[in-house]
């Protein structure tokens, strides 16, 4: 993993922990990636269930929310849907093949 950038977030840093600001370095970019800069993010119950690691799945640092919006500032080469500028949203799950049931 070849890291680019610093950026800064909100983010439990151990198991029950309040929000505190957090600096972190991101991955490079794949092929079919985009960056975008967030201006929404939605914080829910779900986000203290993570926090408190109710589930067992949480990783530290976390950052906590979802249901993301913002604007695309960065395309890689094989996305061909969007450009930069456009408003874009994502949820919890990053990705799915679409084809089986569960997704």
């Amino acid at each position: 993993m070849t890291l680019t950038e610093k950026f800064s977030s909100y983010a439990a840093l151990k198991q029950g922990e309040n929000l505190e600001k957090w600096e972190y370095e991101t991955a490079e970019l794949g092929r079919q990636d985009i960056e975008i800069e967030v201006t929404h993010n939605g914080l829910c119950h779900t986000d203290i269930h993570m926090r408190d690691n109710d589930w067992n799945v949480s990783t530290f640092p976390l950052v906590a929310g979802y249901e993301v919006v913002g604007k695309v500032t960065k395309i890689k080469e094989d996305v061909t849907s969007l450009k930069i500028g456009d408003r874009v949203g994502f949820g919890w799950i990053r990705n799915s093949c679409r084809t089986c049931d569960a997704c």
